[in-house]
């Protein structure tokens, strides 16, 4: 047997890669300042979310605040991905915006946005106008917009969060584009609680620089909601704590392999 591809192969399949085209939820920092808190993925992308955060709790990790059903893209065990909690006003709360005060920014000035990229929202009792800026801060389009809508279920409580939304992608009459509609086609999992579960958007213009979330009614509650990222898995490739071992296997292999290709003694000469 040649032990040198079999060791190699053995090393290469240690090392766990991230799956090609699978999605990572940004991890957002404990402690947000300035209004602002930060999303960051394992690879180093950051991306700035822009809020009100004076009575609203921190981030949620992964898989601790409630099941989700259908599955969430990168949480294949039917759990909530990683979010942070933002305010969509000045508090204390309760409190009042008014329309087209901005509610909630994205920056993704170093994020690439591509067809992994994945904006979520959920918690919404009220309307919101939602609005894809290029790096100039002008709209895009919203036509090729995709959506999608999750009911979550809270642990330790009978609270399912199931309305969808219904989110406007061109002007019609005085309502423009980007109005997002909580309630989409009711209580479809059998659940009372009047807010929207996790309703996310795809297919996101590759030129899209800025997300910006604008308070629809002309007055409306300030409200807590949940915001969520996801892209593209980070290509970090860990290294296992068995890669030194493994290592000193791959040198001892190809000095055994070197002392058998030595000349043998010839005993005539």
């Amino acid at each position: 047997m040649n032990r040198i591809p079999f060791l190699f192969g053995l090393l290469i399949t240690s090392i766990p890669l991230a799956a090609l085209g699978s999605t990572e939820w940004a991890v957002w920092n404990t402690a947000p300042s300035n209004l602002a808190s930060t999303g960051s993925f394992a690879d180093g992308r950051t991306v700035q979310l822009t809020s009100f955060f004076e009575t609203i709790s921190g981030p949620a990790a992964a898989g601790t605040i409630y099941s989700v059903s259908p599955a969430v893209p990168g949480q294949l065990d039917g759990r909530n991905p990683s979010f942070t909690y933002a305010l969509t006003g000045p508090g204390p709360y309760p409190n009042s915006i008014v329309r087209d005060d901005v509610a909630a920014s994205i920056d993704l000035t170093n994020f690439t946005v591509n067809a992994d990229t994945i904006l979520g929202l959920a918690d919404l009792k009220f309307q919101y106008r939602l609005e894809l800026q290029d790096s100039a801060h002008n709209p895009l389009a919203l036509t090729g917009l995709q959506f999608a809508d999750y009911n979550l279920t809270y642990d330790g409580s009978a609270l399912i969060a199931d309305l969808g939304c219904f989110t406007q992608t061109t002007a019609a009459g005085s309502t423009p584009a980007g109005v997002i509609f909580p309630g989409g086609s009711g209580h479809d999992a059998g659940g009372f609680y009047t807010h929207t579960g996790l309703c996310t958007f795809t297919n996101l213009p590759a030129e899209t620089n800025f997300i910006q979330l604008f308070a629809r009614g002309v007055t409306q509650e300030t409200e807590g909601i949940q915001v969520y990222l996801g892209g593209t898995a980070s290509t970090v490739v860990p290294i296992p704590a068995t890669a030194p071992l493994l290592a000193t296997g791959v040198a001892l292999v190809l000095a055994r392999s070197r002392r058998r290709l030595r000349p043998r003694h010839d005993p005539k000469t």
